[in-house]
């Protein structure tokens, strides 16, 4: 089993929770964008019946049109707003966490991962990770909840153990396929 000492810091903590972040964002605003689409395209319907038609039978339709309008604009000011106050409070939850948990050792083989510390000592299979999720220099291995995702990058286990992590992460979990994840 291939054992090393985490080289964690802050930075890295903080820039992979902020990766995750704009991670889930990005399907946030995908979901978005199908919704505008609808609602858009249920507007030119409307504005189309309305030049051709009396406007007196369709003013239940431009009731929901606008019901929806609102629904969907309030909707996305409320996610943008708990998504920038997610973001702002990310550096305080990483400096928190970094300083609570002390030393990391991970250890890995083709059966298993696991993590050790002073404080926690987490063993899991790798049939209980859903997928994978590459970066630059750095791996993701996802479980069902993203809260729960494992990180470890070039800079906190160094590039023979980061490559070796990978090679079994990639036989083992398949890559993440945005469309089947929901954050």
């Amino acid at each position: 089993m291939e054992t090393i000492k985490l080289n964690k810091t802050i930075e890295e903590e903080y820039r992979q929770a902020l990766f995750l972040l704009n991670f889930i964002r990005a399907i946030e605003l995908k979901s978005i964008r199908y919704k505008l689409i609808y609602i858009l395209s249920l507007t030119a319907i409307l504005v189309g019946l309305s030049v051709f038609g009396s406007i007196e039978y369709l003013i239940g339709f431009y009731i929901v049109l606008i019901v929806s309008w609102a629904i969907f604009i309030i909707n996305y000011f409320i996610k943008f707003r708990k998504y920038k106050q997610k973001k702002a409070k990310l550096k305080v939850v990483a400096e928190e966490n970094f300083n609570q948990l002390g030393d990391f050792i991970l250890e890995f083989n083709q059966d298993l991962i696991k993590v050790t510390t002073e404080k926690f000592n987490s063993e899991v299979k790798w049939e209980y990770f859903r997928a994978y999720l590459e970066e630059e220099n750095t791996i993701y291995i996802l479980m069902e909840q993203i809260s729960s995702t494992w990180s470890f990058s070039k800079q906190e286990i160094g590039e023979d153990a980061l490559n070796k992590l990978k090679q079994i992460v990639k036989e083992k979990l398949p890559p993440l396929k945005i469309k089947n994840f929901n954050a």
